[in-house]
């Protein structure tokens, strides 16, 4: 035993292992979506954001080329606070939302700009593969 190593365990959640095993037994794959985005939290729980207008939100700081969140029209300055109805929390994160979906899945993104909300919507891509060269 090393007296410098640190405990640290690693586990996954059976719902989410449920979640994608119909997917990895059907196509021997599981396929993570992408939404396109570069973003900055917003958590109401953190001094720095208390009274604000806001609930726990993701606000976009940069949109990807063609994916999934420019088909969607979402903007820099969009705030996201919800996907497919459900709010983002600090325990159900934007990567954890987007996680959750399946690629191709029709999805609905919640969004504040300037006092006003909207309902966005698109189709999740997939990740796009890396290419090295």
């Amino acid at each position: 035993m090393r007296g410098d190593a640190e405990n640290l365990g690693f586990a996954l959640a059976m719902s989410a292992i449920r979640a994608r095993l119909d997917e990895l037994i059907e196509s021997g794959t599981v396929a993570h979506g992408y939404l396109g985005v570069r973003y900055s939290v917003i958590d109401p729980e953190r001094e720095e954001f208390r009274g604000t207008a806001y609930p726990y939100a993701a606000v976009v700081r940069e949109v990807a080329g063609d994916a999934t969140a420019r088909a969607a029209g979402l903007r820099s300055g969009d705030v996201i606070t919800a996907i497919n109805g459900r709010p983002l929390t600090g325990e159900w994160t934007l990567s954890q939302a987007v996680d959750a979906i399946r690629v191709g899945q029709p999805s609905t993104f919640s969004v504040r700009l300037l006092g006003e909300d909207l309902t966005l919507s698109a189709p999740l891509q997939g990740r796009p593969k890396v290419v090295s060269g």
